[in-house]
């Protein structure tokens, strides 16, 4: 089964390896559903919305009767409605109806779920929120406590056409037998495995992302340090996007004006008015979100200007100032950061996250 067919790049793998099957492929756009209906005549198909709760019976399917699904779901965001209460319930993720915000793929996952028989196989392909962001860990719990996850695959973030957006292949059994440890993978551009590590699988309700698990157990041992949380560091993000600022014409700091290496970055002298989160001096400054910006830090040596919402300011006691900018801008610091960075397009890296990182005093 392929909900939301487009083309029919799934149903195409699908039918080579298990030539024998009988397809079943649904796609809502009428244009592609001609396409998809013209390119694989042989198999069933139908125009219909992968969300409708009636799905199962519009396909004319007995209930779980799939024994295998492939899904590339689209990918918007809604509100938790509560009419989909049902479909969380009968594809066993009964925690899911507590998410603040759904997106189309977690909704496409359960429907597979609950169309597939139990011992049934889904592979997803999912956005990285999914498998990194602390919104969705009881998405995680979930697929960890009531089905057997056997395997997860990072792509590359150039694997599809016209995107960057980062994402993985979730594998997952329905109703399967729990396991102790799950592999994780990375995948090339030509989708070969080219590295792996198993992962406890009570681990992965933090995070399911290969390049997280692989630093972690990498990572060189290093001396144990304080965390920004431990000695009171005061995290803070930007107030306003760049634009905000633009259009009143008011001095800012933005992702873009991080100098290359750490030194300290001098800032506007005039009187500030307005909104707005300021930095001044001994502040350490550091790239929030962004696509290649990931890392950057600096310190403020004069001046104050306001920051953007794309900029952490972590104001500490000043005797650690200068060993925290250091560790921040080690080899090291710069290898958490990347680990922890998470996001479909521009790499964020969270508050919470951040509190945790440790240096040396």
């Amino acid at each position: 089964m392929d909900l939301g067919a487009g083309h029919g790049a799934l149903v195409k793998a699908a039918k080579n390896r298990w030539p024998q099957a009988a397809i079943h492929a649904i796609e809502p756009n009428g244009q592609g559903h001609s396409f998809l209906r013209m390119r694989f005549p042989e198999i069933y198909s139908q125009r219909l919305c992968g969300l409708d709760l009636q799905l199962g019976t519009q396909m004319g399917l007995e209930p779980e009767a799939i024994d295998v699904a492939v899904c590339n779901p689209p990918y918007l965001h809604f509100k938790n409605k509560q009419e989909y209460q049902s479909v969380f319930m009968a594809a066993g993720l009964p925690s899911c109806p507590k998410l603040q915000m759904l997106t189309t793929d977690v909704l496409f996952l359960a429907q597979n779920l609950r169309l597939l028989r139990k011992g049934g196989e889904l592979g997803i392909i999912v956005p990285d929120g999914l498998l990194t962001n602390k919104c969705f860990q009881l998405l995680r719990e979930d697929l960890l406590n009531h089905h057997q996850i056997f395997g997860i695959i990072q792509l590359p973030e150039n694997v599809f056409s016209h995107t960057e957006a980062r994402t993985h292949i979730l594998l997952v059994r329905r109703n399967g037998v729990a396991v102790d440890k799950v592999p994780v993978h990375l995948a090339n551009g030509n989708g070969q495995i080219i590295s792996s590590v198993d992962v406890k699988a009570e681990s992965l309700v933090e995070r399911m992302d290969f390049q997280f698990w692989h630093w972690l157990f990498n990572k060189p041992d290093l001396a144990q340090g304080v965390s920004l949380a431990s000695i009171g560091a005061d995290i803070r993000r930007g107030q306003f996007p760049k634009k905000h600022y633009e259009n009143l014409s008011l001095s800012f700091f933005h992702t873009s004006h991080f100098p290359d290496s750490p030194a300290g970055v001098r800032l506007s002298s005039g009187k500030l008015e307005g909104a707005g989160l300021i930095a001044s001096k001994g502040d350490i400054l550091l790239a929030r979100v962004g696509k290649r910006c990931i890392g950057k830090v600096a310190m403020v040596t004069h001046g104050q200007e306001f920051i953007t919402d794309c900029v952490y300011r972590i104001r500490a006691p000043s005797e650690f100032q200068k060993k925290i900018l250091t560790a921040l801008h080690s080899e090291s610091g710069q290898s958490w950061l990347k680990a922890y960075a998470h996001g479909v397009c521009a790499q964020v890296i969270s508050k919470t996250d951040l509190l945790e990182f440790q240096f040396t005093v």
